[in-house]
């Protein structure tokens, strides 16, 4: 499902991450759940099934708490701030991304954290704060180009040019 999602076929990711979690029912691999829970809720986001994503990302984030696996809940609250963002919520889209963010960089998930900017900078443009989405863009492109993510740049320095 993680190579669907990051490649845009979201469709395929979230039958991927669906299947999974069906084989697992109602094992107690927690790992899987909590590893995949905040990725699937981004799929079924980006096919426009908030309500599940909402309910997926609930979970995600009350497993990731419980574990105290604050990678997972970075990413969580990163799609919790897309979640958000897609319903002009953007006061708690911004609230979502800072905590993604602390917790992004507690972990030295550096990754992670320029996808936060990445997604902070599209509700920031969206919501008409565009300088500041433009501060953020170049953060994500920064961190991007170090880690040598070249789709997640060619998305950053798309949103950055136009």
């Amino acid at each position: 499902g993680y190579v669907h999602l990051q490649l845009g076929n979201w469709q395929r990711a979230a039958d991927a991450f669906r299947e999974a979690h069906d084989l697992i029912g109602d094992s107690e691999v927690v790992d899987v759940f909590m590893s995949s829970l905040p990725y699937y809720a981004e799929s079924v986001l980006h096919l426009g099934q908030l309500g599940e994503a909402d309910s997926l990302l609930k979970s995600a984030l009350k497993l990731s708490r419980e574990t105290g696996s604050r990678h997972y809940e970075a990413v969580s609250h990163r799609v919790l701030g897309q979640l958000l963002a897609s319903r002009s919520d953007f006061g708690g889209a911004a609230d979502a991304y800072d905590k993604a963010i602390v917790m992004a960089e507690e972990t030295v998930s550096h990754l992670e954290l320029g996808r936060i900017h990445y997604y902070r900078a599209v509700m920031r443009t969206r919501s008409g704060e565009v300088e500041l989405g433009q501060q953020d863009t170049t953060m994500a492109q920064k961190i991007f180009s170090e880690c040598q993510a070249a789709r997640d740049l060619e998305k950053a320095n798309a949103l950055l040019s136009g």
